[in-house]
């Protein structure tokens, strides 16, 4: 949790703050403090942050700018060649250097970019700087903590991968009353994921091989954008022109990625 949560009441007697690079310092900090109470603070932090930008690493708002430019042009020219009629005016005047939804991206990405390579660093002097007394403690056996780190997310993955397998396979009755629940326990959870699976790789036997094959659903958006892309070409360009028409009818630009 980060802005906007306040923690007031007096429960808790430490809090932990594990960043593993993909909050920048600001959101760290802002997330070691909801809880308002004076309690102690163990804090761990990559050395660097691995949340960068997918279109350029860059720190500068111009660079960022140039690259995404560059890097979706093509993309748009094929899009700009056949858009729906009310959409004509809107990519045709397209302009890069003043649109508002360019300049707020670039300077968002910029400064997540600035925040990640010294990540650990960031984080210290911030901390300190917002006043609070901080005692870094040097660990003596880095590399024995980073495998005894491997060999428990390992047996994580295979204790939910097996979690999975071990599930129900819901029937269409049962797949809709669970879709309609607000909050889904770990057992619905689970019969819910197994289903998805069992349906999408029409599988009689989800096995926990399967499961770790799947991905947590990256394997199957890797297939369907796969199919996208050898089989259905027009079905790809027809979902950029109504993400594009999504944006124009609230009168506001367009922001072509």
């Amino acid at each position: 949790m980060a802005t906007g949560v306040s923690i007031e009441v007096d429960h808790f007697q430490k809090v932990y703050g594990l960043f593993y690079g993909t909050a920048t310092d600001a959101d760290a900090s802002q997330a070691l403090i909801r809880v308002r109470p004076p309690v102690p603070r163990v804090v761990w932090c990559a050395k660097q942050g691995k949340n960068f930008s997918k279109v350029d690493k860059s720190e500068y708002a111009w660079k960022l700018k140039h690259a995404l430019k560059t890097k979706w042009s093509e993309e748009i020219s094929v899009i700009r060649s056949n858009p729906s009629p009310d959409l004509v005016p809107g990519v045709e005047t397209f302009n890069w250097d003043d649109n508002p939804h360019v300049n707020l991206w670039s300077q968002i990405a910029a400064k997540t970019n600035a925040a990640m390579w010294n990540l650990r660093t960031n984080l210290l002097e911030r901390l300190r700087y917002e006043g609070h007394p901080v005692e870094v403690v040097q660990l003596n056996s880095d590399c024995q903590v980073r495998e005894v780190m491997k060999q428990a997310r390992a047996q994580v993955k295979q204790d939910y991968h097996q979690a999975v397998s071990c599930a129900c396979i819901l029937t269409k009755p049962e797949l809709a009353a669970v879709e309609r629940k607000e909050g889904l326990g770990v057992e619905d959870q689970l019969n819910l994921i197994k289903t998805q699976i069992a349906d999408f790789y029409q599988a009689q036997a989800v096995t926990p091989e399967l499961v770790a094959f799947d991905n947590a659903g990256q394997r199957r958006n890797q297939i369907v954008e796969m199919e996208a892309l050898l089989y259905g070409s027009e079905l790809s360009l027809r979902h950029d022109q109504d993400a594009l028409e999504r944006q124009a009818k609230y009168g506001q630009g367009l922001f072509p990625p």
